[in-house]
C-alpha cells in the first residue's frame, strides 16, 4: 500500500488559506511523507501537499500526520479520524487516541483507555488508566501505576504488574519491577530468567545489559554474548560496538574509549580515545588530544583530530 504523503500544518488568524479542491492527483505524488510533520504555526491545522495548496483545510485545533490513509484530528477538544478528503471516518468523540497503525486502535472515552476496531466498535472496552496500540499482537495497558500486556481479545498475557514496559519488538519487549530490569517474550516469560541493573533494547540483535561485574551484551536468548567486564557500553551498529574499559574517569577526559566487535573482540590495535561515536556513512567521530577528528571502518584517522565540534557526515542529497 502506498504511503499517503501530506504534511500538516497550523496556520495564525493573520494567515487566510487559499480555497483549494482536492484534485484526482494520486496519492505518491502529493505532499511530504506521512511520517514527518510540518512545523505548526498559530492555532488551525490542516493539510498541504508538496505545492504548498492545501488539500483539507486547516480547520483544526491539532492535526498528526496521515498513516495508512487516515489522519488525527482534535476539533472542538474531541479527537477522530479524517480521510485524505477531510471526512469522517471515525467521529471526533475521544478525549485522546493513538495513531491508527490498521489495526485495534486505542482510544481514550471519559476517563479511561480501551480499543476500537476501524468501524469505531469498541473491541476491548475503555478500562485502562493508559494504552498504547498493538505491536505483534501486544498492547501495553496500564492500571494503578502499574504495566501489563494483553492481546487483541483483551486477555491478560502478565500479571507482573511492571513498573515500566515497551512495545514488543521481534518477539521480545523491555520491563522493569522493583529494582531490575529484564526482558520477556510474547508468551510473557522472563528471557533466560535473567534480571538485570539496567538494559537497553536490543540492537543488531544484542542487547548491552548492567549487572555487578559491569556492562556486556546478551544475544536474543538469554546468553551472555560478551561477558559483562566494561565500565559503559553502547548499542552496537553495524557490527561494531562501543565501550568504555576504565572506571577511572569520567566519559570524556581519558583515553579509555574503544571499539569491538560482536565476540568482544577489541578493534583497531592499540587506539583508545577520550570519546568514540558510531560509524555513520562510513566515518566515526573520535576525540584525542582535547580535539575531534574522523576514522574510517579500517580505524585510520581520515580527517585529523583539530576540531573543537563537529558533527556525523551526511548525503547531500
Amino acid at each position: 500500500m502506498a504511503w499517503q504523503e501530506y504534511g500538516s500544518l497550523h496556520c495564525g488568524d493573520s494567515l487566510t488559506p487559499p480555497e483549494k479542491k482536492l484534485s484526482n492527483t494520486s496519492i505518491e505524488k502529493l505532499g511530504i511523507s506521512t511520517n514527518r510533520q510540518l512545523p505548526f504555526y498559530g492555532e488551525a491545522g490542516g493539510f498541504i501537499d508538496k505545492q504548498g495548496n492545501w488539500v483539507v483545510q486547516p480547520l483544526y485545533d491539532e492535526a498528526r500526520s496521515f498513516y495508512f490513509g487516515q489522519a488525527a484530528v482534535c476539533l472542538d477538544k474531541k479527537w477522530g479520524f479524517i480521510n485524505i478528503k477531510g471526512e469522517w471516518v471515525i467521529p471526533n468523540v475521544y478525549n485522546e487516541i493513538r495513531n491508527n497503525t490498521s489495526g485495534l486502535i486505542a482510544v481514550k472515552k471519559g476517563k479511561k483507555w480501551g480499543y476500537i476496531d476501524q468501524q469505531n466498535n469498541f473491541v476491548i472496552a475503555a478500562a485502562f488508566d493508559e494504552a498504547y496500540n498493538f505491536t505483534e499482537g501486544l498492547a501495553r495497558i496500564k492500571n494503578n501505576e502499574r504495566w501489563d500486556y494483553i492481546n487483541t481479545s483483551g486477555i491478560f498475557i502478565t500479571q507482573s504488574k511492571f513498573d515500566k514496559a515497551f512495545p514488543f519488538i521481534n518477539h521480545l519487549a523491555r520491563i522493569k519491577k522493583d529494582s531490575w530490569w529484564g526482558f520477556i517474550d510474547t508468551s510473557g516469560f522472563l528471557l533466560g530468567n535473567q534480571k538485570f541493573f539496567n538494559a537497553e533494547d536490543f540492537a543488531d540483535n544484542l542487547a548491552r545489559v548492567n549487572v555487578s561485574k559491569g556492562w556486556g551484551y546478551i544475544d536474543r536468548t538469554g546468553q551472555w554474548a560478551i561477558e559483562p567486564q566494561f565500565y559503559y557500553a553502547t548499542d552496537f551498529n553495524n557490527g561494531i560496538g562501543r565501550v568504555k574499559v576504565s572506571s577511572t574517569a569520567s566519559r570524556t577526559d581519558r583515553d579509555e574509549w574503544i571499539y569491538i566487535d560482536k565476540t568482544g573482540k577489541k578493534l583497531f590495535a592499540n587506539q583508545y580515545f577520550e570519546k568514540a561515536e558510531k560509524f555513520s556513512n562510513g566515518t566515526a567521530r573520535v576525540k584525542v588530544n582535547g580535539s575531534w577528528g574522523f576514522i574510517n571502518e579500517k580505524g585510520e584517522l581520515v580527517v585529523p583530530n583539530r576540531f573543537e565540534r563537529c558533527l556525523d557526515f551526511k548525503p547531500v542529497n
